[in-house]
């Protein structure tokens, strides 16, 4: 028992090393993780043929934001680019980033201009406990008459994305 607790201790210790540790092709980690599944017609699992259809940022999307995130922890972010390449049988359009974009960021020293306490206010599903997004005549700032002439300021979109899980906020 003493040594079958030792051997368990050493596995648990440096196996997720082994693992994790390093990166190997987009092939090998395809067969240690996802061709069980991928290549034997399990329930849901898109067939190789499929996979070969779409692009690899889609692929890399369900390991990391959709059915497959648990699958897709496995390995590190170069290692689901190169599964997605392997079973894509393409390239990603652009290089891995992990840089935020200077857009993202906030200025140093710059102040919010949203004041919860100073009037009309929308950040989230509605404007009230209900979230029934009924927003009244003084609290939008403007009257019926001036709807016509709203112009679209800014846009935001998921480039290849299918759905989006949540409602944009703005605070």
């Amino acid at each position: 028992m003493n040594v079958f607790f030792r051997a368990c201790l050493l596995c648990a210790l440096f196996l997720p090393a082994l693992l994790f540790g390093q990166t190997g092709t987009g092939e090998s980690m395809y067969k240690a993780s996802c061709a069980q599944c991928h290549d034997a017609g399990v329930g849901r699992a898109p067939q190789r043929d499929a996979l070969r259809l779409m692009s690899p940022e889609r692929v890399l999307a369900a390991m990391e934001t959709g059915p497959m995130v648990t699958m897709g922890m496995r390995w590190p972010a170069e290692g689901r680019r190169a599964i997605a390449e392997f079973v894509t049988g393409k390239t990603f359009g652009s290089a891995l980033n992990t840089e935020p974009s200077p857009h993202a960021m906030c200025s140093p020293g710059a102040k919010s201009d949203f004041n919860p306490a100073a009037g009309p206010a929308w950040t989230g599903w509605g404007v009230n406990t209900s979230n029934t997004r009924f927003q009244a005549a003084a609290m939008a700032g403007l009257t019926a008459a001036q709807v016509p002439r709203l112009k679209l300021k800014w846009s935001f979109g998921f480039p290849g994305e299918l759905n989006a899980n949540a409602h944009p906020t703005y605070a």
